[in-house]
Parts: C-alpha cells; structure tokens; sequence
C-alpha cells in the first residue's frame, strides 16, 4: 500500500527532516534489497526500474516519508505492513492467468503509519493514514475494522484497492461487499459464482450444476444448454441447440457436432477447427502444431497454451507477469 505523501513530504523537507537530493543519507535500502531483485527477474517488457539499486532507492524514499510523518504526527511506522504491500511481495511473478487464479484470501487490512486509538474512538484522517490503531480505518470521524465496518461507509477513492472481499463503489458509497449468493449482482459476483439472470431480480449464486437451470456458465464440463446445465454431445452426435463439448463444434447444416480437424488436415474460414495443441495456418490451409517456448510466430495463438508472441522478431514468449504494469 503506497501513501500519498505529496503535502507531508513538502512539509519534512521545510523540517529537515529529509533532503531533496539524489544522496539522501540514512537510506533504508537494505529493506528493499530482496524484495527488487525478485522484480527485476520478473518478466517484463518495459520494467519499472532501471536495476535492483535504482528500485531499493524509490522504496527507500517512500519508506522514508512516511517514517518522517510518523514522527511529526507522533504516529508508528509498521515496517512489515509496508514491505507486504509491494506487488513483488503480493503477487511475486505470477501472470495475469496465475494473478486470477489466485484464491482470494481473508479479509485484512493494515496500515504502514498508524496510531492507537481503538475501534468506536474519535479519531483523525490524514492522507491515506490515521491515528486509529493497526487494523482499523478512520471512517465518519471513529475508527472500524474496515473488514466488519456496519453501517459506517469507509472511504475509497473510484479503482482504489479495498479489503479483501470488498470493492470500492460508485459515487461516494465507499467500501462495498462484494456480493454473494444472493445478493443483487451489481457490479459483479464474487469469485466462483455467477449472476442467476433468469430470475425477476437476478442475484448471485453458486455456478450451477447438472439439471439446474443456466444463463450462460455451468460447473465442470457441463454446457449451458437450452437453459440448463447438461452433458454436451460430443462429436457424431446431433447438436438440436448448436451446443457441443468442448472437442468439436456443431455443423449448423447438418446439426451433428464436428470433431475438430487434426493436425495435417485441411482447415479455414467456415470450416471446423483445429484440435487442441493446434492452430490453423491459414496460409496454407491446414493445422499445424501450436509453437514451442522460442518458436516464431506471427499471432498469439500459434504459440502453445500460455506463452505469448512478442519480441523482433516475433516468437512465443513466457508471459508479462501481473506486477509489470503495477
């Protein structure tokens, strides 16, 4: 979690309290040593820092405004707090697949400057801080745990991170739940669920199982069918709703699912596709094996499954991770 320190940072240097310089002394890089080199062997096109030392610095000058603030206000620094909410020390290099398969972890919260007033107590809002104590949020003027607020609406600003399992709302709402199996599905369900839209006021639900009615998903293998969750016909077997599993595709002439073309057959425009681990080659009308880590290409979906084309020339990479644009 980065502060916003602009005003605080204006009024430490007025203090002395930290220089202006490219030589500030008294650095806290070390801090920051593990946490860069783990970054900088992150997968990234266009990486945020130049080397480890450029990015233990930019911390360390972070780090330090807000041990200058805590000392003005007389507030605490909570070192561990600030380390965790790096993205190299939250999501480390996953990509966006692995960043979004993620579980979604227990609703916590902590602040790097907080002070010692406790949960229901008055208390004062900084710039992103309090003086509530670790764990809590200054919101309408006490401190809550931001995790069991009530009826108080903690503050978020629109595309600002709230707790886990909460989402920042529109128009001033606040820290929101993100809804659960029942609930309205606005703005979206929480994850694993889906919006049961055939209902008079859709709400959230569990993603649904064979013989249960479907708007689009089903759990497992099962296929949205006419309505409901049902096992889709595989190939050779009459498709009456153009649905078929997930190894062919419905000819809608003759509605019987197609296999899907292997690799050395013919393939194109109108025609079934290509067989898993196979791309189309549309040059040449036929399919061909999907691109090994290394391999050129021309379009991402010549490369196996998960990697990437990128580079000059093309070939299929290893994917961004999630924190490169963070």
């Amino acid at each position: 979690m980065m502060l916003g320190m602009n005003f605080t940072r204006t009024l430490l240097l007025a203090l002395g309290l930290v220089g202006c310089g490219q030589d500030e002394p008294g650095l806290r890089t070390e801090l920051f040593a593990a946490s860069c080199a783990e970054l900088q062997a992150c997968n990234c096109d266009d990486p945020q820092f130049t080397d480890a030392d450029e990015c233990a610095r930019v911390y360390a000058v972070q780090y330090a405004d807000i041990e200058g603030t805590a000392t003005v206000l007389g507030l605490k620094v909570d070192t561990a707090c600030f380390l965790g909410g790096l993205p190299v020390t939250s999501h480390h290099c996953a990509t966006y697949l692995e960043f979004y398969d993620e579980p979604l972890p227990a609703c916590s919260y902590c602040a790097p400057v907080h002070g010692d007033v406790v949960a229901g107590e008055a208390c004062v809002a900084y710039d992103g801080f309090s003086d509530c104590a670790q764990g809590l949020r200054c919101a309408e003027q006490r401190c809550v745990d931001p995790c069991d607020p009530g009826d108080v609406v903690v503050p978020c600003d629109p595309g600002e991170t709230c707790p886990p399992g909460f989402y920042c709302g529109y128009n001033g709402e606040g820290c929101r739940p993100t809804p659960q199996i029942g609930d309205p599905c606005w703005p979206e369900c929480g994850k694993g669920l889906v919006c049961e839209y055939w209902r008079d006021k859709p709400v959230c639900g569990p993603m649904p199982e064979e013989g249960e009615r479907c708007y689009q998903w089903c759990a497992g293998d099962l296929k949205c069918i006419a309505g409901v969750c049902g096992v889709p016909p595989k190939g050779g077997e009459p498709c009456p709703d153009h649905v078929c599993d997930d190894d062919s595709e419905c000819d809608w002439n003759t509605l019987v699912c197609q296999g899907h073309a292997e690799i050395g057959e013919s393939c194109g425009l109108g025609q079934t596709s290509c067989v898993r681990a196979a791309y189309c080659n549309y040059d040449v009308g036929r399919c061909e094996p999907d691109h090994e880590l290394g391999g050129p290409c021309g379009f991402p979906y010549e490369c196996i499954g998960g990697l990437r084309c990128a580079g000059e020339p093309p070939v299929c990479s290893v994917p961004e991770a999630y924190i490169c644009e963070r």
